[in-house]
């Protein structure tokens, strides 16, 4: 049984390991020209099922709500249109979606209409999801690149959010082959925004989580606190369904490993006693249903090449790949990994 690696990324962390894998790896930057239609159905559908209409709800909250949220009037209008739209629409697209609200009768949808333009194209954020999607998703891994992203305000968690029902689809049509999904930064699309707007989005994230496991795949939310995977909308929702943590060298934020976590006084000394030795291993805090202890992962020097992002690293990976023009991807990291077993600065324990 084939398995599948679906990669949300912010930095490129993964997309050395997709490549040599023999997957595509897509730079999401609205200048790159590449478009992600939100509409899109899976395959074989013909109509929104009752998921998609909760994504594209979900959407809609974020792009177009007040404070983060659509009233119960707007939203249930909205959802009548999406329906309506379908039906009547053969090549669904936001500008097209904006053009039908235009035109309604209600006077709440001709409003949202104007909100939903800065989302349409030539604006910037419109580059990206409006109109037909012209990606390749056939690849048998997938890596999404969203740094690009972060330089507009608001872009970010709406671009995860689409990649997110994009590879949510992915998942059921690579069923019954196992999918593995990796969300990077994953508390975009979970915790409140900075300018203090609700994330009602949180709620669909959520229900991935908990159906993943129905289509025998897994999904690893990656961030930097534990804190990070909460939200006041859905709580405790995404740890609850999450029995393996795999927990970091941390500074700090003990409170949130002890409320969060439920982590006693000897776990957070262990965790908080954490090392790593630079190309060598680096521990983690593993806590499932069934082990709870520290562990060591020493890289083999593939696995560190292909996962490094220690600039002299990335700077020696570069010289050599100069030095060596016609080696393909596999080869220089291949060649690093034989000649540099520990890295650029990394040193034999």
């Amino acid at each position: 049984m084939k398995t599948s690696a679906l990669v949300i990324d912010v930095g490129n962390s993964f997309k050395r390991t997709i490549l040599y894998l023999g997957g595509s790896s897509l730079d999401l930057s609205p200048e790159k020209g590449l478009v992600l239609n939100p509409f899109d159905l899976a395959s074989g559908e013909t109509c929104p099922s009752p998921e998609k209409i909760k994504f594209l709800t979900a959407l809609f909250d974020e792009i177009l709500g007040d404070s983060g949220n659509l009233t119960k009037l707007e939203r249930s209008l909205l959802e009548t249109a999406v329906l309506d739209f379908y039906e009547k629409e053969s090549s669904p697209s936001l500008s097209n979606f904006r053009s039908y609200l235009e035109n309604a009768e209600e006077v709440e949808l001709r409003r949202l209409s104007k909100l939903l333009s800065l989302w349409c194209s030539p604006h910037p954020y419109g580059l990206l999801f409006d109109g037909k999607t012209n990606v390749t998703i056939d690849a048998p891994h997938l890596h999404f690149e969203l740094k690009g992203c972060q330089r507009y305000p608001d872009l970010l968690r709406v671009a995860m959010l689409v990649v997110m029902d994009l590879i949510w689809r992915e998942v059921k049509t690579r069923y019954p082959n196992r999918s593995i999904v990796v969300v990077d930064e994953a508390h975009t699309i979970i915790r409140p925004s900075a300018d203090g707007r609700a994330n009602t989005a949180a709620r669909w994230i959520e229900d991935l989580f908990r159906q993943m496991r129905k289509f025998a795949s897994a999904i690893l939310a990656i961030s930097q606190i534990a804190r990070d995977l909460k939200s006041p909308e859905i709580g405790d929702g995404i740890l609850a369904n999450a029995p393996n943590r795999f927990i970091l060298r941390q500074r700090g934020d003990e409170k949130t490993l002890k409320e969060d976590l439920k982590l006693n006084d000897q776990e957070l000394k262990e965790v908080f006693s954490l090392s790593q030795l630079r190309g060598v291993y680096s521990e983690f805090y593993l806590q499932s249903e069934t082990i709870r202890g520290v562990f060591r992962y020493r890289p083999t020097p593939l696995e560190l090449w292909l996962s490094t992002t220690h600039p002299p690293d990335n700077a020696l990976l570069e010289k050599k790949w100069k030095e060596h023009p016609y080696f393909s991807l596999k080869e220089i990291v291949n060649y690093m990994a034989e000649n540099y077993p520990f890295g650029a600065e990394g040193i034999a324990a």
